[in-house]
């Protein structure tokens, strides 16, 4: 059997730390996958790409700004209000897990639009999201009689169709 000459550019544990580089690199690949995968760890560190802010709570399986924040001895048998304005307004009964838009200046249909345009942007939702919650839209007759009485819905839900 021939001896084989030694390679004089292969050194001892060369190709070990290949194979451990390898190994390293894959495992980075790995965990950056799991890392872009969950988009709301990496919304926490994008600029421009966290629409929360601040705390969050979810209800009904939505993930939106804490608007119950600040409120101390928070009383689930009471309502929060989330945005009160001369025209409307927006608050929440914890007991029935139901958002309420009281539209109290008219055309009901704009501010209505206003509205809703304000709830999203104060819970930090989208529209698709909006729709996954209890949102009772209403009006008193003081303020639009041809739409009193009524409940409505979200204008841009598809329930609405």
């Amino acid at each position: 059997m021939p001896i084989k000459k030694k390679n004089e550019n292969t050194k001892p544990g060369r190709d070990v730390k290949r194979v451990i580089l390898f190994i390293f690199l894959i495992l980075c690949v790995l965990v950056l996958v799991k890392v872009f995968k969950n988009t709301e760890f990496l919304s926490k560190f994008l600029p421009g790409n966290n629409r929360f802010k601040g705390p969050t709570i979810v209800i009904s399986g939505v993930r939106m700004n804490d608007f119950t924040k600040g409120i101390e001895n928070f009383d689930k048998k009471s309502y929060v209000t989330i945005s009160r304005t001369d025209n409307f307004h927006i608050f929440y009964l914890p007991d029935q897990t139901l958002f309420y838009i009281t539209i109290s200046a008219s055309p009901f249909n704009e501010q209505k639009d206003a509205a809703e345009k304000v709830f999203l942007e104060k819970l930090g939702i989208t529209p698709e999201e909006a729709c996954k919650l209890n949102v009772d839209v209403a009006t008193p007759a003081s303020a639009n009689p041809d739409n009193a009485g009524q409940i409505y819905k979200l204008s841009f839900c598809q329930q609405n169709l």
